[in-house]
């Protein structure tokens, strides 16, 4: 695996890498991370992967996290802190 690029971007840590004919983009938020496998083929290349994560991707991913928050404070019971 080949990391392509780190960054922080929108509070997050964002990796981006390729691996196995495949561009791989890993958002971590907290305790809590994202990982989206791309086929290679479909992009022009390693620079069109940054411009995949624009606002909107972002505000999406940021939901995603929300939502994975909430679901494991409820399945905790309500014993897993908010931030």
């Amino acid at each position: 695996m080949r990391i392509i690029d780190e960054f922080t971007q929108s509070e997050c840590r964002v990796t981006l890498m390729n691996w196995n004919n495949r561009y791989i983009i890993k958002v971590e938020k907290g305790l809590f991370e994202q990982v989206f496998k791309i086929d290679q083929f479909v992009l022009d290349g390693e620079q069109h992967l940054r411009q995949l994560l624009n606002d909107d991707f972002m505000a999406n991913i940021d939901r995603q996290f929300e939502a994975m928050e909430y679901a494991l404070n409820r399945a905790l019971g309500g014993l897993y802190p908010s931030a």
